[in-house]
């Protein structure tokens, strides 16, 4: 656990993979993207938002995952995220209010490839 300023433990996320976007201009802030990849397990709501108000140290630099600037990423295949779509919808929950970005397996190259450019990765 991660101790916060007013003595209060932060729940850490655990294993994530991550990758540390450099700021653009000297005073913007650090940021992450984690990386959630599911490729057997059933993508419900909770499996997704279990990150949300848990935080990473990376490089010494402490980020709450999910929360602006940082983003998730979820891998899946396609048949997957669209059912998790149908999750989402149904409990007026909306991606973006989670900063969570959805790649689908079956093009994943491209769209990784794609991604890390639009990010400087």
């Amino acid at each position: 656990m991660v101790k916060s300023e007013e003595g209060q433990e932060k729940i850490t996320a655990g294993e994530l993979d991550v990758w540390v976007v450099k700021p653009k201009e000297e005073n913007d802030p650090w940021a992450v993207v984690t990386i959630q990849i599911e490729l057997e397990n059933p993508l419900t709501p909770e499996s997704i938002l279990q990150y949300v108000g848990t935080f990473l140290e990376v490089d010494g630099r402490e980020f709450e995952v999910m929360k602006a600037p940082n983003e998730h990423l979820v891998i899946a295949p396609e048949i997957a995220l669209r059912e998790l779509r149908k999750s989402f919808f149904k409990l007026n929950l909306k991606f973006e209010q989670f900063n969570v970005i959805l790649m689908p397996l079956e093009n994943f190259n491209d769209s990784i490839e794609e991604y890390k450019d639009s990010k400087g990765i």
